[in-house]
């Protein structure tokens, strides 16, 4: 389970998904990006390839059709703490006009509001999963 951090550190990811894959954005507790990659939009897919950087502390995704079973799916097989952020947020964070999927998972996309407290009180704005 991805909650049990034991020596590894703490990571943060964003994710911006679409229907056959999720753009998976890994951040360490100083927010650098440690990895920006596409993976399978499958559950197991995507915290194979978010574990590889640390233990995931928090993850926020994007709302859109389909977000929230996948959010679902992260927090009750996973075990992690997922966001699902309004894209009208995600949208002011980034304020570029760069629209991909490399951008908009990327900080200051949706994991621009992701730090080392788990959401910056300006950063994403949104519905807890699970909570």
């Amino acid at each position: 389970m991805s909650t049990n951090h034991g020596s590894k550190p703490q990571v943060f990811v964003g994710l911006d998904y679409h229907q056959h894959q999720v753009q998976v954005c890994v951040l360490d507790a100083a927010g650098k990006v440690l990895m920006n990659q596409t993976a399978p939009n499958e559950w197991r897919a995507i915290t194979q390839v978010a574990d590889r950087c640390g233990g995931v502390q928090r993850a926020a995704i994007e709302a859109c059709c389909g977000a929230a079973d996948l959010a679902e799916q992260l927090v009750e097989y996973a075990g992690w703490s997922v966001q699902l952020a309004h894209a009208g947020y995600v949208a002011r964070l980034k304020r570029s006009p760069d629209k991909t999927d490399f951008g908009d998972a990327r900080p200051p996309g949706v994991a621009g509001g992701l730090n080392a407290r788990g959401l910056s009180a300006g950063g994403v704005a949104g519905v807890v999963v699970g909570a």
